[in-house]
């Protein structure tokens, strides 16, 4: 499992934890799906239940509820493993 953390978030929906989503961190690239984790303020955290590589401090992530955007923010960091 990896755990990405974003600040900045951009709602376009109102989020919840617990939400299964699928995210990208470029574009052009397969989304991965994830669950939040956490929401607070403007950041959130999303949980992937397998592998995300190439996460970089200052990418965008943008999450995806079906064909429409949830939602995005920057990220801050990410962690391999999990609980």
């Amino acid at each position: 499992m990896d755990i990405v953390k974003c600040r900045d978030a951009v709602w376009h929906q109102d989020p919840f934890v617990g939400k299964r989503l699928e995210a990208c961190k470029r574009y052009g690239n397969r989304p991965v799906e994830c669950t939040l984790a956490q929401v607070e303020g403007g950041s959130f955290t999303s949980l992937f239940l397998g592998r995300i590589a190439g996460v970089a401090p200052g990418q965008s992530l943008l999450l995806y509820s079906g064909d429409s955007v949830y939602g995005g923010g920057i990220i801050e960091g990410a962690l391999r493993g999990g609980p």
